[in-house]
């Protein structure tokens, strides 16, 4: 692991830190981006988090993805409101929700720096 590269802890740590309560949903749904992904609830938004191996896996995963709908070009859209497309490194975040308070919080956490690597 790299310097600043996201592992599962380290965005759970970057959220927590930044205040929010974070319950772990399980897997994210797949479909759209060729990892697993974990769901969180952030009160009544939906954080789907995707880490990939390398920044560079990450820019070939999304290349065939449209990123105002996150969702496979030329498919039709499943999220249940309007997702956020949030990119950092190795990491995909697709949040879900209409507060924009609560989105561009959570936006300026996960771009807001890299995380440190663990040692």
């Amino acid at each position: 692991m790299s310097e600043g590269e996201w592992q599962a802890c380290s965005i759970e740590k970057r959220l927590t830190d930044a205040g929010f309560v974070l319950i772990n949903k399980g897997p994210a749904s797949t479909g759209v981006f060729p990892v697993a992904g974990t769901s969180y609830a952030l009160g009544a938004a939906q954080l789907h988090v995707y880490i990939f191996k390398s920044a560079k896996e990450r820019e070939q995963a999304v290349a065939g993805i449209d990123t105002t709908t996150v969702s496979r070009r030329g498919s039709a859209a499943s999220w249940p409101l309007p997702p956020t497309f949030i990119t950092s490194n190795n990491l995909v975040a697709v949040l879900v929700s209409d507060n924009a308070r609560l989105i561009e919080r959570v936006q300026l956490a996960i771009t807001g720096g890299l995380p440190r690597a663990s040692h």
